[in-house]
């Protein structure tokens, strides 16, 4: 202490000294730290950087390859081939479009210039992060059905269809909502923790045929996979065909061998159809070629009258329908129409509706996905006093029943056309009719007249001129919802 205080300038200076001795030590620390770093972030980049080039030269081999491909190429991929990126999945969903258009070339189907499969909204840019591995599956799927159904040799690809990726929303813009369809839940097998899966849509054209080969084949597929629904339309050549499937997995199950067995049954139930009889050949199933039947079936056919036109056959629209909402919450007003009443009925929650036998037991309004997003719906529970059931009501989407409607134009034509129910009559110039039948798919009507002056009734079959086939309806139909 005395020498310091004997030289205070030559201590203050040592002092000075040891401390830029130990600031340089530490400032070099700090900037070896940040060296490591950088180097760190580099040698990521620069392997980031030698994936890319790789993944990239690869696929443009695949491009360069010549132009004939091999259906085993195109078997979905596996899971542990996940895209690692948004850019890996673009690249994925290129490629495989483009190989699936030459698989159409090598097997003569049409399919339109800007076909993408049920990935127009990638047509751009890769799935976000996190629908890579739900974006990756639909594809794989889309593939191996796309395979099959262009191994049937169908005339025309319409348009292939997927569900919304799992974890993000459909957001309803023009460029991706032709790339989705909803399923609906009443044909969906999955259940949660137990079966998962995926569903894809598939629209052609061919004859009777083509439908049938196809769904043989997804029979024999050593995967799960389930028809939903079928639909088919009639044309001038041929029939036009919408094809829902979907593909299931066991997750909380030790297997799925009681749903995959049984195939023989099902290729079964698609077998060519027999001849009809006589000499002549049978038409196939939906094709529009003229029936060729034989001489005892084609005198005991019924020939349609010509004084009632079947206009349609669809089915009846429950008794009260909702419409809309107003109020403020927790008091909503729900807007009601009844079909044939030209009346807009105002209820809340609690309100008797006597003359339907109706109860409003629950008001509100939930998300929902639309065609252009998601939108705020009202949704009324009802309780059935007829039928003792729990009804829902969804607004702006009509809930049908299943009871048949004929919509009949009666003489003289053309009339005002009318709804009839089973077993309701009408007269005519004739006499009177009675409905003995109404059929949905296909479209068919049986009218019966009776008469003292005629020993038997006289029964007519009614079919519309362009019968439209189809397992499914895209309305809503009243189903139990017993609490």
């Amino acid at each position: 202490m005395n020498a310091i205080k004997r030289h205070p300038i030559f201590s203050a200076w040592i002092f000075l000294c040891v401390f830029l001795v130990i600031g340089d030590l530490y400032w070099t620390h700090l900037l070896r730290q940040r060296v490591r770093r950088e180097q760190g972030s580099l040698a990521q980049k620069t392997r980031e950087k030698d994936q890319l080039l790789e993944i990239t030269r690869s696929r443009l081999e695949d491009f360069a390859k010549p132009q004939a491909v091999s259906v085993a190429a195109l078997t979905p991929s596996p899971v542990d081939a996940i895209p690692r990126g948004p850019l890996d999945a673009f690249i994925e969903i290129a490629s495989t479009k483009d190989a699936l258009r030459r698989l159409a070339a090598e097997h003569q189907v049409v399919v339109p210039a800007d076909e993408s499969f049920g990935f127009a909204s990638h047509a751009h840019e890769g799935p976000q992060e996190n629908q890579l591995i739900a974006v990756h599956r639909q594809l794989g799927l889309i593939q191996l059905l796309v395979e099959k159904l262009f191994a049937a040799r169908p005339s025309k690809l319409i348009a292939v269809q997927r569900e919304p990726p799992d974890l993000v929303r459909h957001d309803g813009t023009p460029e991706s909502a032709p790339d989705f369809f909803p399923l609906d839940p009443r044909l969906d097998l999955r259940v949660a923790d137990v079966i998962e899966g995926r569903a894809v849509r598939l629209e052609f054209t061919g004859p009777t045929r083509v439908l049938r080969s196809f769904l043989n084949s997804l029979a024999e597929a050593p995967e799960p996979l389930v028809v939903r629904s079928v639909e088919a339309e009639p044309l001038q050549t041929g029939s036009k065909f919408a094809v829902v499937v979907e593909q299931i997995e066991s997750v909380g199950l030790s297997g799925l061998a009681g749903m995959t067995s049984g195939r023989a049954e099902a290729l079964a139930l698609w077998s060519a159809p027999h001849p009809s009889g006589g000499t002549n050949p049978s038409s196939d199933l939906f094709d529009s070629p003229e029936i060729l039947q034989s001489p005892q079936i084609a005198a005991a056919k019924i020939e349609p009258t010509d004084r009632v036109e079947l206009v349609a056959v669809k089915r009846e629209p429950y008794r009260l329908q909702l419409v809309g909402y107003f109020g403020a919450m927790d008091n909503y007003t729900g807007t009601f129409v009844s079909p044939g009443s030209p009346e807009t009925l105002f209820a809340r929650v609690g309100h008797h509706f006597e003359s339907l036998g109706l109860a409003l037991r629950k008001l509100g309004v939930e998300t929902r996905a639309g065609p252009f997003g998601d939108e705020v719906t009202p949704v009324a529970t009802l309780w059935d006093e007829r039928t003792q059931q729990t009804i829902t009501l969804v607004g702006r989407a009509r809930l049908l029943t299943d009871t048949p409607l004929a919509i009949l134009r009666l003489a003289p034509l053309p009339a005002k056309p009318r709804e009839f129910r089973t077993g309701a009559t009408f007269r005519d110039s004739d006499g009177e009719w009675f409905i003995e039948r109404i059929q949905l798919n296909p479209a068919e009507v049986v009218i019966v007249r009776q008469s003292p002056a005629q020993p038997s009734p006289e029964r007519q079959v009614l079919r519309p001129a362009m019968a439209q086939f189809s397992s499914a309806s895209t309305d809503l139909v009243a189903a139990d919802h017993t609490k």
